[in-house]
């Protein structure tokens, strides 16, 4: 494969309409998994149809394989694979049609690989995709991605219509996939829980801004959430609070440098921080805290 560092790199990327992003820039390195996380409406898939080319940026930059993008280059096309959230292929197609246009599109593409994938998530080729649940055809989607040998797959909730044992078969894919040592991964997600523990590290997107992007356990390590009372919240310095729930006799606060706010406040209990966490206090709780 060609020598590069970041997989993908987005530098001050902005968008105006139909999902808006504001500075956004953050960077996958080679061989690793990153999570694209945050609420419904976000701008995580916005981010995705940009890096798919699907829509355009009014200013910044956005990087495939340490080269300025761009739509009239195949080749770099066909070093990328992206799994949409929903199905693009016409409802009409079966499995077997869908296989000759991705063998007319990409170079690489191993009719071998995709019919054990085929076989694998249970799919029959000759059953027209209209007539497939929303399960199976995030499957299909998933085998041609992995069917013409991608350095980077981009995958927007690709198990959000799976069943438990079908989450846990593409996942196990997904690290099937991994092996090799220098492929990437970017998928969008606003359920991280199930993901986490595959991946190398966590972009956090809320309101079309990027809140953190760097390695997931330094992430974790830099949250906690406080259990206090209610008159004890304005005893935390505003700058660290996340979001706060409140309940009838205390509160729970999530606080973005637990370190500082334990040496501070050391009489106060603290819990670790999940990203699901970290989601939940920012999503629901966070508007009431100033930053």
């Amino acid at each position: 494969m060609n020598e590069y560092m970041d997989a993908v790199r987005l530098e001050g990327v902005c968008r105006s309409k139909n999902g808006c992003l504001y500075d956004v820039g953050f960077r996958v390195p080679k061989g690793t998994i990153m999570l694209l996380v945050g609420a419904n409406g976000a701008g995580k898939t916005t981010t995705l149809n940009v890096l798919a080319g699907q829509y355009g940026i009014e200013q910044g930059t956005v990087y495939l394989f340490e080269r300025p993008q761009s739509a009239e280059d195949p080749a770099e096309r066909a070093r990328m694979s992206v799994v949409f959230d929903t199905i693009p292929y016409g409802g009409s197609l079966n499995a077997e049609k869908v296989r000759r246009i991705f063998a007319g599109l990409y170079p690489q593409w191993n009719d071998e690989v995709y019919r054990g994938y085929l076989e694998r998530f249970g799919l029959d080729e000759k059953k027209r995709i209209r007539d497939y649940s929303r399960g199976m055809q995030q499957k299909l989607q998933v085998a041609c991605a992995l069917s013409h040998n991608a350095e980077l797959l981009v995958m927007d909730e690709p198990t959000a219509n799976l069943d438990p044992g079908s989450r846990e078969i593409i996942l196990q894919c997904l690290m099937e996939y991994m092996q090799e040592g220098e492929r990437s991964i970017l998928v969008s997600t606003n359920m991280p829980g199930e993901l986490d523990r595959y991946a190398d590290g966590v972009t956090m997107i809320h309101d079309g801004r990027v809140v953190f992007s760097d390695e997931i356990d330094t992430i974790l390590n830099a949250h906690g959430i406080v259990k206090c009372g209610p008159d004890e919240v304005s005893e935390l310095d505003r700058a660290d609070i996340v979001g706060i729930r409140h309940s009838r006799f205390n509160a729970e606060v999530m606080v973005r440098n637990r370190e500082k706010v334990l040496t501070e406040h050391g009489n106060m209990a603290m819990d670790p921080a999940t990203l699901d966490d970290i989601l939940v206090f920012t999503n629901a709780y966070g508007k009431g805290a100033e930053r």
